[in-house]
């Protein structure tokens, strides 16, 4: 927590050691990663949970490819939270010129505006004891740091959906 929160304090430096990152194979792999998590402990939980991906193979964008993970881990351990039911997890990605525009949408329960309106704030949790406030607050940092956006809709009943738009990049020659 202590080192989140550093980081958190921290200035963000634009654009420090940014490389083409590959959102593909990046949601891929930390769908990988992240799995013993999120599938057991909703399944402990009595949830049953699909993450499905639907990103073109060549879509890059420019960034730190260890907080770009950081920003998705979370979005989908959030999402999986939200989960009270059997649900779906959806990663799609977009490319938009100049921007890539990557949603990660869930089938959960949703937030009420007020919720949606603060989750982004630090220390802000809907978790009581089980969260810090911190997650949502760190993606929306690390996405401002690479020159993103970030915009939260969400439903009661019907899930929420992040919409995180990043510059788009270009492979590195081979």
């Amino acid at each position: 927590i202590v080192m989140r929160l550093r980081q958190f304090a921290q200035q963000p430096e634009q654009n420090k050691n940014f490389r083409p990152v590959n959102l593909k194979h990046l949601a891929e792999e930390t769908i990988r990663l992240t799995q013993p998590k999120w599938a057991n402990q909703a399944l402990s939980r009595g949830v049953e949970i699909e993450i499905s991906v639907d990103i073109p193979e060549k879509l890059f964008v420019n960034g730190q490819e260890q907080e770009l993970r950081e920003v998705l881990t979370n979005l989908i351990f959030n999402a999986a939270d939200a989960m009270t039911k059997k649900g779906k997890i959806k990663l799609k990605g977009a490319d938009e010129s100049v921007c890539v525009c990557l949603e990660i949408s869930d089938t959960g329960d949703g937030m009420p505006e007020a919720v949606r309106r603060k989750c982004l704030e630090p220390f802000f949790t809907t978790k009581g004891e089980n969260g810090t406030g911190l997650g949502l607050s760190m993606v929306y940092g690390i996405i401002q740091k690479h020159g993103g956006t970030l915009e939260v809709r969400s439903e009661l009943g019907k899930g929420t959906t992040f919409f995180v738009r990043l510059p788009a990049g270009k492979p590195e020659p081979e």
